[in-house]
């Protein structure tokens, strides 16, 4: 966007350049610029975040870092950016969990939808239904029989935590089906895996990036796809929602959002930025060796998606009740 200035303007061409389009949405950054990710480094979100974060550094002009603030399932990095001031130097890179995670507790401290703008959906990442090696069912169809037809709670499942996109597929199947399965939570997707490789739990709603090796070099066996379409990297695996259970849908994402106080200007130009970076052939490339579906858009739609999400999840967190570790 052209960046235009007022000195070279008369008073009385003032009042129409401040209601000019062009001039209403220009906003330059005078700072560094924080991307705060609120989970460890090297995890889905984190990728995604310093993938982007050069190609942006570009686009806005000032230089960007990315900053983890893990804890409490993205409650703690997503409370510390939604007190931030508004002046656009501070983003957050929103997990699922950011928007669950107060869904979960009583006090979460921030209010996902009140205190947050959404700049633009950056990717997504589906799960993919894995089992352990030498399970029974060979196909989505023989184990959604298998699920249906089990003694209540013989069958388990392993997540990466309470809360965790892995715990909130399953539960979205128990929601529509009603079988009785048993929840085995683990501190992160990387155990709760190599539990599954080992045969000590039966399935898992993975996330299908870091599901991707295992499943490659056929140490576990891929039933279906989470997601609402198919990936290019599993292409011989349908989806839940086409096979034996339509409407399903659970899959991990993630994107921008600025402190609610922030303007239209700051949302424009964050967006604008992201746009460009997620086109950017290396961002491309390495995002789809990760797994992720680009995303991008406006924030009209990134707005939807939350709202969406929102109303969805809520209301499958209530009606199952399901509550943080520290709240069970």
């Amino acid at each position: 966007m052209r960046r235009r200035s007022l000195l070279v303007l008369s008073p009385s061409l003032l009042p129409a350049a401040l209601s000019s389009p062009a001039l209403a949405q220009s906003w330059n950054p005078q700072r560094t610029l924080r991307i705060i990710v609120p989970f460890p480094g090297g995890g889905t979100i984190d990728l995604v975040a310093r993938v982007l974060a050069p190609i942006q550094q570009q686009e806005l002009g000032q230089a960007v870092i990315v900053e983890n603030r893990p804890g409490a399932a993205g409650l703690v990095g997503s409370r510390f950016a939604s007190r931030r001031l508004g002046d656009g130097h501070t983003i957050l890179c929103a997990g699922l969990g950011s928007l669950t995670a107060p869904f979960m507790r009583r006090r979460p401290g921030y209010d996902p939808e009140r205190d947050f703008r959404p700049v633009i959906l950056l990717a997504s990442v589906p799960t993919i239904l894995v089992t352990r090696p030498g399970f029974p069912a060979r196909t989505v169809q023989d184990w959604h029989r298998l699920m249906q037809a089990a003694p209540p709670g013989s069958l388990a499942y392993s997540s990466a935590g309470v809360g965790s996109v892995q715990h909130l597929a399953a539960e979205l199947y128990r929601s529509m089906t009603g079988v009785s399965i048993t929840h085995i939570p683990f501190l992160g997707g990387a155990p709760s895996l190599a539990e599954l490789a080992a045969s000590r739990v039966d399935f898992s709603f993975a996330d299908a990036g870091a599901a991707a090796p295992l499943v490659e070099y056929r140490i576990l066996p891929a039933l279906a796809l989470g997601g609402r379409h198919r990936m290019l990297r599993f292409p011989g695996l349908s989806t839940l929602d086409e096979t034996v259970l339509p409407g399903f849908e659970a899959s991990t994402w993630c994107g921008f959002w600025l402190p609610a106080s922030a303007s239209d200007a700051m949302a424009a130009r964050w967006n604008a930025a992201a746009n460009k970076a997620l086109a950017h052939d290396v961002a491309a490339e390495r995002m789809f060796a990760a797994g992720f579906i680009s995303e991008g858009g406006t924030e009209e739609a990134a707005r939807a998606h939350r709202q969406a999400e929102a109303r969805k999840w809520r209301r499958l967190i209530r009606e199952r009740n399901i509550r943080s570790d520290t709240e069970q």
